[in-house]
């Protein structure tokens, strides 16, 4: 009984904390991101319906790297390249890699308290340590980024639907300084033709050309058209 008591009172505890770290970055001035971004859709696509709480949204964070960082790392890969350099050839390993280009632990852990304050239970990284994805109710996600979302129906597609921001998406500041851009929010993507076997069959049904006679046709009328 005793053990159940403790359980409830850390998970109310963390409740409360979430709740106060919601109510503080709601608090914060908001950045807007990506402001070259002006406009939302595409022609491709048509607004089929404003996304709900039945939508699901999967969201990729991608962390800045400073211009130190990134100048330091291009004077490397230079310098390796250069015959005339003692270390021509002495490749980076993808771990090296890695640990010159992750994020720096202080935005991760910014982007991290953000998206758990706002009830996100899996927050997951890629391996080169620079991308934060998490996935969220739509509804949440509007409150998380100060935007409206939409599902948007591919016009040739029909059966084709993603959820996208229907305008600009926002940041708390404190935040915003580590984020480079969301993905999977406002870009929409290329879709293809399906490739369907009944063309492949159709294709393999058609009668193969007439046989040539190049030896004896007349030019102008030789079926292969080789044009002797």
């Amino acid at each position: 009984m005793m053990l159940r008591s403790l359980v409830v009172a850390a998970a109310a505890a963390v409740a409360a904390a979430d709740l106060a770290a919601e109510r503080r970055y709601e608090a914060e001035p908001k950045v807007r991101m990506e402001p070259s971004v002006e406009s939302f859709g595409g022609r491709n696509w048509e607004v089929l319906r404003r996304a709900d709480a039945g939508d699901s949204v999967r969201l990729y964070f991608f962390l800045k790297h400073s211009d130190a960082e990134l100048k330091d790392f291009e004077a490397t890969l230079f310098d390796r390249a250069d015959p005339r350099s003692a270390n021509y050839g002495q490749w980076l390993s993808a771990a090296e890699v890695t640990e010159r280009l992750a994020a720096r632990p202080e935005a991760v852990d910014a982007v991290e308290e953000l998206l758990r304050a706002y009830g996100a239970e899996e927050v997951d990284m890629n391996r080169e340590r620079d991308v934060l994805r998490v996935e969220l109710p739509a509804p949440i996600v509007e409150q998380l980024l100060h935007t409206e979302l939409a599902v948007f129906s591919h016009k040739r597609f029909p059966e084709v639907r993603v959820v996208r921001a229907a305008r600009a998406y926002h940041l708390p500041a404190s935040v915003a300084e580590y984020v480079s851009f969301v993905g999977e929010l406002v870009r929409l993507p290329r879709v293809d033709p399906p490739v369907r076997l009944s063309w492949f069959l159709k294709a393999l049904a058609q009668p193969p050309p007439p046989a040539s006679s190049c030896a004896t046709c007349k030019p102008s009328r030789c079926p292969c058209r080789c044009r002797r």
